[in-house]
């Protein structure tokens, strides 16, 4: 079976988001995890995906809580596409396990890489 890297994306998201349903303190180390193997929003193949991620960093820079909800307000005052509140609900409900988080991570950054260098080659 092949893990295609949308899936270490929505993994990713719905981790933190998981983890924020449980407790506020809990998605922002959550978040932190991720940050920590590199990831920005720059890493997402799909850019509503970024959108989320990086909502998420400005909630959490802020304080605030990165639940679900909070993310959707915060995406929405800025004018995000549609696309990304729609993806936001999908994610909501999937709630990834957040033990791995370092996993997904490290996926997504390694699937950027990918990226680049085909983008380069073409």
């Amino acid at each position: 079976m092949r893990l295609w890297p949308e899936e270490a994306e929505r993994a990713t998201l719905s981790a933190i988001l998981g983890a924020a349903c449980l407790d506020a303190a809990a998605g922002h180390r959550v978040l932190r995890r991720a940050l920590s193997t590199g990831l920005h929003r720059s890493d997402f193949g799909i850019a509503s995906h970024g959108a989320i991620f990086e909502a998420m960093i400005r909630l959490a820079e802020d304080g605030l809580p990165v639940d679900p909800i909070s993310v959707a307000a915060e995406l929405d005052r800025d004018h995000e596409d549609a696309r990304a509140v729609s993806r936001l609900h999908v994610l909501a409900c999937e709630l990834a396990p957040f033990s791995a988080i370092e996993r997904y991570g490290a996926i997504v950054v390694r699937a950027a890489g990918r990226r680049e260098l085909e983008e380069r080659s073409s």
